[in-house]
C-alpha cells in the first residue's frame, strides 16, 4: 500500500510539500478496518502542519485472489475472524438499508466531495454549464 500527500504545484506562492510512504501489511487483507488503520498510520507520519494540501490518496498494490493467500504463524487468526464478521455485518446493513448507511469513522460525517463513480452517474444535464448566452429563459435576472 502506498499513501501519498501533496500540495498544489500550480500555486508556487504557497509552501510546497509532497511525500509518500509505502508499507507492507503483515498479511494479505481485504477488510476495510485493516486497510483504513494502515492508511491512517501512514498519513499521520506524512502529514506536516502548515501546508494547504491539494491531493492525498492511497494506492493498493500486489492485489491477489483471497483463496490463494498464505497463512502466517505470527498472525492471530481470531482477530482476523472478528474483522471478517464485522465486515459481513456492515455489508449486510448497507445492502439492507442502502449504501452508506453504516460508514467508517475515518470517512467523516460531512463530505463536500464526490467520488468519480458518483460524479459519472450524475446526469450530463445536471453537470452542464448554464445556457444563458443562447436561452432567454435561463438568462440571469437582477432583482
Amino acid at each position: 500500500m502506498t499513501d501519498f500527500i501533496t500540495t498544489s504545484r500550480f500555486r508556487p506562492q504557497e509552501p510546497q510539500y509532497a511525500n509518500s510512504e509505502t508499507l507492507v501489511l503483515p498479511y494479505p487483507a481485504s477488510n476495510t478496518p485493516t486497510i483504513v488503520q494502515a492508511a491512517l498510520r501512514a498519513t499521520e507520519q506524512l502529514y506536516e502542519f502548515g501546508y494547504q494540501y491539494y491531493k492525498a490518496g492511497v494506492m493498493l498494490m500486489e492485489l491477489s485472489d483471497a483463496s490463494r493467500a498464505q497463512g502466517s504463524l505470527f498472525v492471530d487468526e481470531s482477530r482476523r475472524e472478528i474483522a471478517w464478521q464485522l465486515m459481513d455485518a456492515v455489508d449486510s446493513l448497507n445492502r439492507r438499508f442502502g449504501a452508506g448507511t453504516v460508514r467508517w469513522a475515518a470517512e467523516g460525517l460531512q463530505q463536500g466531495w464526490r467520488t468519480r463513480s458518483e460524479w459519472r452517474w450524475q446526469s450530463r444535464s445536471a453537470r452542464a454549464s448554464p445556457r444563458f448566452t443562447n436561452w432567454w429563459d435561463e438568462l440571469a435576472k437582477a432583482e
